[in-house]
């Protein structure tokens, strides 16, 4: 079931990103991209964002991937969710432009973003994967 999951992270690149200053949730739409081993995500954001102060506050994130693009216009029985849970921190420096180059091949709009001065790379370690497939076959796997 693991590479289950592991081919849902990697086979998409739009997900949403929940956080929280501890009372308030807050969901973001965003683009990402899977590391190799699929045990971290990353993503870019402005450092004047919520999600941004949310982070710095708590860096405990949830994600919910799903595959509903996959199966339009057939039963919503073969779509599958992905929620991931995960601890995030911001990456700083030059070193780490090899990642902002692979955010911007998967979404070429995200040059706005990189132009700007702001711009932060969010790092999310993964700690764990719960697939639901369909409304109640659930699989949970601790990383």
């Amino acid at each position: 079931m693991l590479e289950r999951m592991q081919a849902i992270l990697r086979e998409n690149d739009i997900c949403v990103l929940a956080t929280t200053d501890s009372c308030k949730p807050h969901t973001s739409l965003m683009t990402y991209f899977c590391a190799e081993d699929a045990e971290s995500l990353y993503m870019l954001t402005r450092r004047n964002t919520r999600k941004f102060e949310n982070i710095l506050k708590n860096p405990n994130v949830s994600i919910l991937i799903d595959t509903r693009l996959q199966h339009c216009g057939s039963s919503h029985d073969k779509t599958c969710a992905l929620t991931v849970a995960g601890t995030a921190n911001v990456l700083d420096g030059p070193e780490h432009k090899d990642i902002i180059l692979k955010l911007l091949n998967k979404n070429k709009e995200l040059n706005t973003l990189t132009d700007a001065g702001d711009t932060a790379i969010l790092h999310i370690s993964i700690t764990s994967l719960q697939l639901l497939e369909g409304v109640a076959n659930s699989h949970l796997k601790q990383m």
